[in-house]
């Protein structure tokens, strides 16, 4: 679907066609890292698991470095076009790859939806999602508006934007690969320091915009801790669906997708209100409250956590 959907952007004819192909591909990739995450339990050790998770998500952050700019090259060097069908035909040999290398997960297994479904009413579960949603809504009300924010703000010259973005790119990926080993040296009881870490850089954006270098070094600090939580949310799930719900082991590996995007549109619509009202840098004061909710609750959580340790016998909420 995801390469049809391709090849149907590269092939719109008008408007509308071009905009349902997006939607589609929109939809089959949210569950292709769904379907991803099930796929490490089978493929590597338990140690080993943080670190694969980790390189999963940080394919977002490399496409962002290096793919967007080469569909951009491709665009301005032959058209618009060629980009979509450039990706259909890298995807089929990616699609051959996987099929000749994956293993055959689930096969033959039957789940219930609405069973797998009950898994939403797991405590854990549900703080666990709230705790994704709102770190993702705290760096993504600034990360929405940093383009602007470096042009209006900053005073980044406009032949240095793109230079500065690819860098955040970096950083996002040493984020990324650094979730897999928070992962596993702590998981979620190390991520209320990220949380404080993010919070202050937040907090700071209206105080150092004036100040480029000061506001660039911010930024990438932001960059660095956007997404440390990935890998210890997300075996935090599976680990908690295992105990709990085995048969919603698949809904569990789509959790981090489902509160990632929710948690990315509200962080977006917030940013919005407050340019609405306020100077484009005081999008960080709203991010804060975000990091602020995802922090306490985490420490709830982990409180929650460390009571059922107490009481080995009770293994489902």
């Amino acid at each position: 679907m995801f390469i049809l959907s391709n090849i149907m952007c590269g092939l719109a004819v008008n408007y509308t066609m071009l905009l349902i192909s997006r939607i589609i591909i929109a939809i089959v990739s949210g569950t292709v890292l769904g379907i991803s995450m099930t796929f490490p339990n089978e493929l590597v050790s338990v140690r080993n698991r943080p670190k694969v998770i980790s390189w999963i998500f940080s394919g977002f952050s490399v496409a962002a470095v290096f793919g967007v700019p080469f569909g951009t090259f491709l665009s301005q060097m032959i058209n618009w076009r060629s980009t979509f069908i450039f990706l259909s035909v890298f995807s089929f040999i990616v699609l051959v790859l996987l099929w000749r290398s994956l293993p055959n997960v689930g096969a033959g297994k039957k789940s219930n939806l609405l069973h797998q479904f009950a898994l939403f009413k797991s405590q854990r579960i549900q703080l666990g999602m709230v705790v994704l949603v709102c770190s993702f809504a705290g760096t993504y009300t600034m990360y929405t508006y940093l383009t602007p924010i470096l042009q209006n703000n900053l005073h980044i010259p406009d032949m240095y934007i793109s230079l500065v973005l690819s860098l955040f790119g970096f950083c996002t990926i040493i984020s990324n690969l650094g979730s897999g080993r928070l992962a596993g040296i702590g998981g979620i009881r190390k991520l209320p320091i990220v949380y404080i870490v993010q919070g202050i850089a937040l907090f700071a954006i209206p105080f150092t915009v004036n100040v480029a270098s000061v506001g660039l070094v911010n930024i990438m600090i932001l960059g660095v801790t956007m997404y440390l939580h990935n890998a210890s949310l997300q075996i935090f799930f599976l680990n908690t669906a295992l105990l709990e719900r085995p048969e919603a082991f698949t809904l569990a590996s789509s959790l981090n997708p489902i509160s990632a995007n929710i948690g990315i549109a509200l962080g977006s619509a917030g940013g919005s209100l407050i340019v609405m009202v306020a100077d484009m840098p005081y999008v960080g004061f709203g991010g804060v409250v975000f990091m602020l909710i995802a922090l306490f609750v985490n420490l709830k959580l982990l409180h929650i956590m460390a009571d059922i340790k107490k009481r080995p016998h009770i293994s489902r909420s």
